[in-house]
């Protein structure tokens, strides 16, 4: 099997070779410059904050596939409500504007949007191709399974993959990598993120959680699940010494130049993983522990809910990390149907924990289980 993979890599990588070669001659300006690498690996996640033209880049890389090998590219989204015609039919402005179709496709000269096809067409004044990019979205999943007139696809382009996250939408993306991959060894994802959120149920879903903690800005690791594929984990660096930073540093003083710590998600000046802000626990001499053994369960993570009461704050909860052992009187929240006696979904139960969120009268030990509760809150409150 290993022989067999090894050589399947070794055709893969002729073909991402040939597409960045082609990318090179395209001479895109330095600082907009960036072609997806998808050697050695069959996925690319590439996570950074806004403004970075992946998704530019990304369509480039499919249109270039076209023109090379005949390759077909699926755009995805993960809600229905992020493909209509409206929001899509300008997504290849950019590349219009620099005229890279004329490079690549002397017999046309722009790509235009055909709505009643879903799907993106070259064309010039006179006639149009067939479509060559497929606009697809996670949440009509099943409708595709029972289509007959799906295309085959080589190439993935999953945009904004970190997001809302709905149940068993990892597996639901899958299913449209199988419909359209149709068992063929040349098959090119690459998933985009403009979400710094390290505590994604998408990390746990494609199993690789333990990697993301280690990876840093400017990082561009090759990781391998548990049951051996390869990914590419490219996390982008700060852009302050380029001239995009240059342009950002500029942009930033016009209008964003805010004291606010929040702001870094907006200035892209963060330089570690995304963190919101959050009330941090705070220690009163009168305070009194009134509960203690309410647990959560998530992201294969305990967290402890501690009830306390002062004079100063009254009644609220403090969270942290739990580590210790699970005590049999214990009270675990879990997002799933409970299997052991002491569990109890979500807040079935627990109402007056509910009521917290709701009053925000809860505090976190540090911004890392801040996101990991926001993120459990907001789809299970």
């Amino acid at each position: 099997m290993k022989a067999e993979l090894k050589k399947i890599f070794e055709e893969r990588n002729k073909i991402n070779e040939g597409i960045r070669k082609e990318y090179d001659k395209l001479k895109v300006p330095k600082q907009f410059r960036w072609c997806p690498n998808l050697s050695d690996v069959s996925y690319l996640v590439a996570v950074s904050d806004r403004s970075r033209t992946k998704t530019t880049n990304s369509l480039l890389y499919g249109l270039i596939a076209k023109s090379k090998y005949n390759y077909d590219t699926a755009y995805i989204r993960s809600q229905k409500s992020q493909v209509t015609r409206a929001k899509i039919k300008g997504l290849f402005n950019t590349i219009n504007e620099c005229e890279y179709v004329k490079e690549l496709f002397p017999q046309y000269d722009r790509v235009i949007y055909k709505w009643n096809q879903k799907a993106f067409v070259l064309a010039n004044e006179t006639e149009e191709s067939e479509p060559f990019l497929y606009i697809l979205d996670v949440e009509e999943w099943e409708d595709y399974k029972s289509s007959l007139v799906l295309p085959e696809c080589n190439i993935f382009i999953y945009d904004e993959f970190i997001g809302s996250y709905l149940p068993d939408m990892f597996i639901h993306f899958m299913d449209i990598h199988k419909t359209l991959s149709r068992e063929r060894f040349n098959v090119f994802t690459i998933m985009l993120a403009n979400s710094m959120n390290r505590n994604s149920p998408w990390f746990d879903e494609m199993g690789i959680r333990k990697y993301i903690p280690k990876i840093k800005k400017g990082d561009s690791k090759i990781l391998e699940t548990e049951k051996g594929t390869i990914i590419r984990f490219e996390l982008f660096g700060n852009v302050t010494e380029s001239a995009m930073g240059k342009i950002r540093n500029i942009v930033n003083l016009l209008y964003y130049g805010f004291a606010s710590p929040k702001m870094s998600t907006i200035t892209g000046d963060s330089l570690t993983w995304g963190t919101g802000i959050y009330p941090i626990i705070e220690y009163y001499d009168d305070d009194v522990v009134i509960y203690n053994k309410i647990k959560l369960k998530y992201n294969n993570q305990y967290y402890s809910f501690t009830l306390v009461s002062c004079e100063k704050l009254g009644l609220h909860l403090n969270v942290k990390p739990y580590n210790n052992k699970i005590k049999e009187d214990d009270i675990i929240i879990v997002t799933t149907t409970p299997t052991e006696k002491n569990e109890t979904y979500l807040f079935t139960k627990l109402t007056f924990i509910k009521d917290l969120f709701i009053l925000k009268k809860v505090f976190y030990s540090d911004s890392y289980t801040g996101d990991d509760i926001r993120d459990f809150v907001k789809y299970n409150l």
